[in-house]
């Protein structure tokens, strides 16, 4: 069942279960710019640069600047100072609402040099449900 489901509330008598965390979903990220373009958007017209290190895949290293204009996301590439540095695991945990961006700085798996708030209104955790294991 999903873990945001409080069985204690619905069971009659709870002493006779037991509750266990299991995560069977397995996650990566191939493409970040593509992914952060998934981003959705804020209220308001926004940027920030998310620096990504993955030691598989080229093409996901570097700081890709995220612009919000207007309700649409653009993504490229830059060279302009990082907002957040992250390894892509970090990032794949993040952006699929796994865990929230707020939960990761504070088990320091990532580094947000700027725009903190704006950042994890971005990267909130979501209720999920994964029925299929790898």
């Amino acid at each position: 069942m999903p873990s945001f489901i409080d069985l204690t509330l619905i069971v009659p008598e709870p002493n006779l279960m037991r509750r266990e965390l299991s995560t069977g979903g397995m996650n990566r990220i191939i493409d970040v710019e593509k992914v952060l373009g998934y981003t959705k958007a804020p209220c308001m017209n926004a940027s920030v640069n998310i620096e990504v290190n993955d030691n598989s895949i080229v093409w996901n290293n570097g700081i890709f600047a995220v612009n919000f204009e207007d309700g649409s996301v653009h993504v490229k590439k830059t060279s302009a100072p990082a907002d957040l540095s992250c390894s892509v695991q970090a990032l794949t945990r993040f952006a699929v609402g796994y865990t929230s961006l707020c939960k990761e700085l504070e088990y320091q798996t990532v580094d947000i040099q700027g725009k903190q708030e704006l950042l994890f209104s971005l990267f909130p955790q979501k209720e999920m449900f994964m029925t299929e294991a790898f």
